[in-house]
């Protein structure tokens, strides 16, 4: 994959304050039906509610079914994280240095040919994000992380809400796993309408980041650590389904047998489909859907559907 630097640029925003947003300035995919034809926007039979109140001991209980959602390049484009970082950047959070330590990371990122380059580039790219958090007020950056997450609605995909509402009309509970920031997967999930995530930590004393990650988050792990809590539950691996766009994404259907959970395989322009993964996703049962093209929470309903009547 061949990264175009299309961002903007830190001195085409010379502003550094909270209240300033980064211009919208990405050459981003515009989302598309085939031949050109705009997308209409998602409207389900079901009419999916904001949330479901179901009683624990049903058989669709949110705690019994659980939906794990990858968010970079799944829930929003790639670029998001990085445009986070400039923006933290031009709010005199994060130093000059450290958002070209970032950008180098996200630069290999962008270019690398396989999940464990990727792995190791966002894990570089951690390391130097909470470096610059160090000595920094949690609440202030907190509150920073907020503000961009509602500046930049349009790096999000269009249909990410409406996912979001339709594993709950199927009684899933949606719980986002991600290597991205807590702070940012936080902010990122109330936006959404997620209720629980799992993330990168970052260590904070008396109300100041520390520059640590948190010892029981780590960076490699994270995704791991929550798929084998949710095994371990009775019947878990019943209810669990999972959306992403990496083999990672999708854990073992039980600890010690083969085959991965049912879900969705996330691709789109920025971010086609490689053979390897297309092949992953063959032999799994995965459905792949093209979030810039088509109609993809159509394609994911049905499957959902067809889910609900094989677990009956």
């Amino acid at each position: 994959m061949i990264m175009t630097n299309n961002y903007t640029t830190k001195d085409e925003q010379p502003l550094k304050h909270l209240g300033s947003c980064l211009p919208n300035g990405d050459t981003l995919p515009t989302h598309s039906s085939p031949g050109g034809i705009p997308s209409k926007p998602y409207t389900s039979s079901r009419n999916p509610p904001d949330h479901l109140s179901l009683p624990n001991n049903h058989p669709n209980s949110h705690d019994s079914k659980i939906c794990t959602l990858d968010f970079t390049g799944t829930m929003f484009r790639d670029i998001f994280d990085y445009r986070l970082a400039l923006y933290l950047n031009n709010c005199e959070i994060l130093s000059d240095s450290c958002l070209a330590n970032i950008e180098g990371s996200f630069t290999g990122y962008m270019n690398c040919t396989s999940e464990e380059e990727s792995i190791a580039c966002i894990s570089r790219g951690l390391e130097e994000f909470g470096k610059g958090l160090t000595g920094k007020s949690n609440v202030m950056v907190e509150k920073a992380v907020e503000k961009y997450v509602r500046s930049n609605e349009n790096l999000f995909f269009p249909q990410s809400k409406e996912l979001v509402k339709l594993v709950k009309t199927f009684g899933y509970k949606p719980i986002g796993v991600s290597r991205v920031p807590y702070m940012e997967a936080n902010a990122v999930a109330k936006y959404l309408g997620i209720d629980k995530v799992h993330a990168i930590d970052f260590a904070v004393d008396n109300g100041r980041y520390t520059g640590r990650i948190s010892p029981y988050c780590p960076i490699n792990g994270t995704k791991e650590i929550v798929f084998d809590k949710y095994r371990q539950q009775e019947n878990a691996s019943n209810g669990l389904i999972a959306i992403g766009n990496q083999a990672s994404d999708f854990p073992a259907r039980n600890m010690g047998k083969a085959g991965v959970v049912p879900g969705v395989v996330i691709c789109s322009e920025e971010r086609p489909i490689s053979k390897s993964l297309r092949q992953f996703a063959e032999e799994n049962n995965l459905l792949i859907v093209d979030f810039d093209n088509g109609r993809p929470l159509y394609h994911i309903e049905n499957y959902l559907e067809l889910l609900a009547t094989k677990q009956k």
